[in-house]
This record gives C-alpha cells, sequence and structure tokens, in this order.
C-alpha cells in the first residue's frame, strides 16, 4: 500500500534566529547591468517555470498522476533539476531576484523552484544567504526564508528551525516535524516571521495528508486526521 506524501510547503519582518549559517548576506552584484528589458525577461521565464512546477506538484496532490507512477515522479525529478538549473544561471547573473527586480510572483517562483530542488542543497544555502537583505527592507517573504532555511537544515543534515518540514505518522494520519532545534521556542520563531503556531500547521498538513491518502488509510482503520490540542509544544 502506497501512501502519498508531502513535503513542507507555504512583510519586512525580524530575522530572529534566521542567521544560521556561516558568512554575511551582504549586497548582491551583477557581472554587468541588467536592463529593464533583461529583467522582465527573467521574470516572464519565472512565472513560467514556477506554474510548471505547480502544475506537476498539483498533480501529485490531487492523485492525478498520469500512467505509471514511478515513471512520473521519475520525470517530475528530472523536470525540478532542469527548472534548478535555470534558476541558478539566473542567480549567477542578477543575484537573488527580490521583488523590486522582479516583481511579487516572478521573485516567489524562483523561491518554490529553489525550495523543491533537494538535489543541490549549497545552491539552497546560498539563495538562503542572499535572501535576507531583501527580506530585512521588505523586497523578500520572511516566512518564505524560514522555509528554505528549514530546507537546508534538513538536507544537510541539521535540526529545523521553524518546524516546516514534516514526516508523517500513518497509522495516525498524524503530521510531526523532522529534527527540531530548540522546540520550546519554536513557536515564538514562528511567529517573527508571520507563520502560524507548529501545532496549526501540522493539523492542517495532517488533514492534508489525511485527504490524499483517504481510502487507503480507512484500509488501515483510520477514520481522521490527528488532531493537536490548541498551544501544544511536546514537540
Amino acid at each position: 500500500m502506497r501512501l502519498f506524501c508531502m513535503k513542507g510547503v507555504v512583510c519586512a519582518v525580524g530575522l530572529c534566529g534566521i542567521a544560521v549559517f556561516s558568512g554575511c548576506s551582504g549586497p548582491q552584484t551583477r557581472q554587468t547591468e541588467v536592463t529593464p528589458a533583461r529583467l522582465s525577461a527573467i521574470a516572464d521565464e519565472l512565472i513560467e517555470l514556477a506554474a510548471d512546477d505547480q502544475r506537476y506538484e498539483q498533480m501529485v496532490m490531487n492523485n492525478e498522476i498520469p500512467g505509471d507512477r514511478d515513471e512520473f515522479m521519475a520525470t517530475k525529478k528530472r523536470l525540478m533539476s532542469v527548472r534548478g538549473q535555470r534558476c541558478k544561471a539566473i542567480f549567477e547573473e542578477i543575484g537573488f531576484p527580490d521583488y523590486e527586480m522582479v516583481g511579487q510572483e516572478a521573485s516567489d517562483g524562483f523561491w518554490v523552484i529553489v525550495q523543491h530542488n533537494d538535489t543541490d542543497p549549497v545552491f539552497q544555502e546560498r539563495v538562503a544567504k542572499a535572501m535576507r537583505g531583501p527580506v530585512e527592507r521588505g523586497a523578500a517573504d520572511g516566512s518564505k526564508l524560514a522555509y528554505l532555511t528549514d530546507r537546508v537544515l534538513i538536507n544537510t543534515d541539521r535540526p529545523q528551525m521553524y518546524g516546516t518540514q514534516l514526516t508523517y505518522i500513518h497509522e495516525q494520519a498524524r503530521a510531526i516535524p523532522k529534527e527540531l532545534g530548540d522546540p520550546a521556542g519554536v513557536d515564538a520563531r514562528r511567529a517573527a516571521v508571520g507563520l502560524e503556531p507548529l501545532s496549526v500547521y501540522m493539523n492542517g498538513s495532517s488533514e492534508l495528508f489525511f485527504m490524499m491518502n483517504e481510502a487507503p488509510l480507512r484500509e488501515m482503520g483510520v477514520t481522521e486526521p490527528f488532531v493537536y490540542e490548541a498551544g501544544f509544544s511536546a514537540w
């Protein structure tokens, strides 16, 4: 029996605890001056790439995978790597494409592609560092930086800070955070970047997991998703 699992998904805010990687973000530098026309072209490309990413993610979420699942997932992984390489090329050309450069939709599209490209955690960390300055001046989303920070930490075998990366206890339809550093302070860190309490996030993730896997879960005797009490903190 195969169950479907979703990995953790997503204002100028305080960056309390977010600068966990060595080195400074510093100002973004460009090899050459980038024209408005070039930035517009990059924005259009990023929006298209992100739409393709989300199309594949939505097919998984809705259990609408066409044909053989293993072949589909292999294609999805290959295309994710291709999109990641394009984002890396864009990053080398202009740095992190923030809201001021390419607009919010395109910038958030760049982020989601990098967030999903787990084959290249080194690049994910470079982007996380480069996001700090834009977040501080309101040109990128602090909650997205939190998600990417956790993704990098988990992908490099370190405890996450915000609890955005999940795993599941299938027999309970229960979402739980992957290894979490300083669990007692997690809700304060989440609040500082505009995220809901972790128990609320886990309840929503448990509900989605149940929805995606209702038939096999019911065969296992699971009739509803797990629900954490408000304010739960024993992570």
